[in-house]
């Protein structure tokens, strides 16, 4: 079986969370921009601004939890061995990003979101705040794909090397997006 034969895992929920959490989310970063530093990709310092969100403290986030939920159901309907065959995993409602990328800066590095420091996390998820007409997506190397960066989509894919990504330059705008993952439940700790 060659790379285009196999199956990709990464969902898609297009367009699931409202325009207005979207702008309202927006909104929370740029008045809190004051206190958002900069990104972290191991000692690389990426070229961002970032705010962490905690779920258990914010309320649920103009609906991003009740969001989470409808797109894990829909994921585990389309992916139900991932329920079944493996142990149990868990969202982590405390270690969510905000992030915003002003145009020509976007995360560069080819990456996955494990290593041999974070072991933990199984699925990984990406909320598009922001349409980007030019650049702006995710691309996915080994399932050559490029996901464009549309308001309100929202993605799970395996945080793992089989899916390796890295940003796409957006050269006129600036992008937004919330990211978190889904840990194996022995693992987590609040």
């Amino acid at each position: 079986m060659n790379r285009s034969e196999m199956k990709s895992i990464i969902h898609k929920s297009p367009a699931i969370y409202s325009t207005e959490s979207c702008k309202k989310a927006i909104n929370w970063f740029d008045e809190n921009i004051n206190i958002a530093k900069p990104g972290t990709a191991g000692n690389i310092i990426l070229n961002n601004l970032e705010l962490g969100i905690n779920l258990e403290k914010l309320s649920g986030f103009f609906n991003l939890y009740s969001t989470i939920l409808k797109v894990l159901k829909k994921f585990k309907e389309e992916y139900n061995l991932f329920d079944i065959c493996v142990d149990a995993w868990t969202l982590d409602t405390t270690d969510i990003i905000m992030g915003k990328w002003e145009p020509n800066t976007y995360y560069t590095t080819t990456h996955c979101e494990v290593d041999s420091k974070i072991t933990n996390r199984v699925f990984s998820w990406m909320l598009y705040l922001k349409d980007i007409k030019t650049g702006g997506g995710t691309e996915f190397i080994y399932q050559n794909i490029t996901m464009r960066s549309n308001a309100g989509d929202f993605l799970i894919f395996p945080s793992g090397p089989s899916h390796m990504h890295r940003g796409e330059n957006a050269p006129l705008e600036t992008k937004y997006t919330i990211t978190g993952h889904f840990l194996w439940e022995s693992n987590y700790e609040r």
